[in-house]
């Protein structure tokens, strides 16, 4: 059994350890799972497929497009609700889709949009309502020096070779460095999108602007979600705890700031965000 990528073990005993996580999820399924024709979308070892059934959902549409729908199908079979719990192996943007009370999912990550939570929350929406309603993303300064360090030492060693660097200029003209930390903000939240779940509407390039409480350098800026579930809410946000962290986009120099740093959002393999 393959069980790489977005089906590793680690992946799952992460999210499975997230107490906040899992309040908001279980909450939704209490109040909107009995009696209802219920949409999981990544349902991964299917524990949450198996809940809106023990809950009482008359049918659970369990999608997975990795190893673990096997998983999940033992799942619902030890406990009893096989009958109840259909699994899809597949995405559901490739499935016909079936009438449903709800639908939801947790495709959530550090790096927003990686998992592809807009388009399969679209397709989703073709057969229900949808959970998260909508997704914010917000960034904030950051002072940490770390990526601008790093370039710094690795130029300082390169001269030290005598050698003609000149072609390596493209190699050392590098973006910003995206690593998953819990980083400190150094200024408040700018919000970058504020898109609707289930709906055409995606993400694009854009520009920003990100205050800072005091003057100095600032070495990067920090991204998190928010992402609303029915009256409740799942978030990523300094501060918050969890088991994601935050996205952290170091960049190759210090900048230095008065009050207010121009940005460049950028949208590859999540977001990306440079001075501008």
């Amino acid at each position: 059994m393959d069980l790489s990528g977005f089906g590793g073990g680690w992946e799952h005993l992460r999210l499975l350890s997230d107490p906040e996580r899992n309040r908001v999820l279980v909450a939704m399924l209490q109040a909107r799972a009995p009696g209802a024709t219920v949409l999981e979308v990544g349902c991964g070892t299917g524990v949450l497929s198996c809940l809106a059934a023990r809950l009482g959902a008359r049918r659970v549409y369990a999608v997975e497009p990795t190893a673990l729908a096997s998983v999940a199908r033992d799942l619902a079979r030890a406990n009893g609700v096989a009958d109840r719990v259909v699994v899809l192996e597949g995405r559901v943007e490739d499935l016909d889709p079936r009438p449903v009370d709800f639908g939801f999912s947790e495709l959530l990550n550090a790096f927003p949009f990686q998992e592809g939570v807009l388009p399969a929350m679209e397709a989703a929406a073709a057969w229900g309502p949808v959970e998260p309603r909508r997704l914010r993303v917000y960034a904030a300064a950051v002072r940490d020096p770390s990526s601008a360090d790093e370039k710094r030492d690795a130029l300082r060693e390169l001269k030290g070779l005598g050698l003609d660097l000149s072609p390596l200029a493209p190699v050392l003209d590098v973006g910003a460095y995206r690593s998953v930390g819990r980083g400190i903000p150094c200024g408040p939240p700018t919000l970058l999108y504020d898109l609707p779940v289930g709906r055409s509407e995606r993400p694009t390039p854009r520009r920003a602007t990100l205050a800072v409480d005091d003057p100095g350098p600032v070495g990067g800026a920090m991204v998190w979600f928010e992402a609303d579930y029915g009256n409740d809410r799942m978030t990523n946000a300094p501060g918050q705890g969890g088991h994601w962290g935050q996205l952290v986009c170091g960049w190759p120099e210090l900048v230095g700031v008065k009050d207010r740093v121009d940005v460049t959002v950028t949208l590859d393999n999540g977001v990306s965000i440079r001075p501008a």
